[in-house]
């Protein structure tokens, strides 16, 4: 089974020889494939979704490890009890979504280890939201696929001062990396505060102050992109 980049990349974040709930799990690729290949001893696979749950149990029959990767049917962090696993993933859902489940299964979280997240937009949300619980950031990843950039996050427990505004749009690790998609990821987030700026100066409201906040976060941004070009 060949894993597309985005989720090769969760999964070369998983720490070896622990265990590991995937929510929504969808084909279930993540737990099977962490237990075939002997990274994880045993996994769960989460679904909300009876049909996609159905799929990731096909998948997992197929490649020999229903005995290892249990199949629950449930919404979010719910049908997982404290201290079943170590590590929570979450990829391809939105990071407003993300940081909800999590909110409502704090007796989990506080049994966790770590916690590995791709979202697929409010990254900074989930940045915020990271460090508001007194977890922190320890490692990133930018993947590139289907003219698409995603965010990986590798968070574990522990408190750490706040970041800087900027740190959360960017993330903290990528900015400490400088990688070859930083520079994509820059830019990205510099148009889409342009589009947000353009739709503000068409505002029949006065939009004077929220305009000056969005072009203070497009000047930090385009500070952060001439030094990332400087040190290349």
């Amino acid at each position: 089974m060949r894993l597309s980049k985005r989720l090769a990349s969760a999964l070369s974040l998983v720490v070896p020889n622990t265990r590991i709930a995937d929510i929504g799990t969808d084909h279930g690729y993540i737990p099977a494939i962490a237990c075939v290949n002997g990274i994880s001893p045993e996994a769960i696979a989460v679904d909300i979704a009876p049909g996609p749950l159905a799929a990731a149990k096909e998948h997992i029959v197929q490649l020999g490890v229903l005995d290892r990767v249990s199949c629950r049917l449930g919404n979010g962090l719910q049908c997982i009890q404290p201290g079943e696993v170590d590590g929570i993933v979450f990829c391809g859902m939105g990071g407003l979504l993300i940081c909800q489940l999590l909110s409502e299964a704090p007796d989990i979280c506080s049994t966790l280890s770590y916690l590995i997240i791709q979202p697929m937009r409010d990254v900074s949300h989930v940045r915020r939201y990271i460090y508001e619980i007194d977890w922190h950031i320890e490692n990133e990843r930018l993947v590139f696929e289907d003219n698409h950039l995603y965010e990986i996050i590798y968070a574990v427990p522990g408190h750490r001062a706040s970041l800087e505004e900027w740190q959360y749009e960017i993330g903290p690790v990528n900015w400490e990396k400088q990688g070859p998609l930083l520079s994509t990821l820059i830019c990205q987030l510099i148009e889409k505060y342009k589009v947000i700026r353009a739709g503000l100066q068409k505002s029949k409201f006065d939009a004077t102050k929220q305009i000056k906040e969005v072009q203070a976060h497009i000047t930090v941004l385009e500070e952060k992109k001439w030094l990332y070009n400087c040190k290349k």
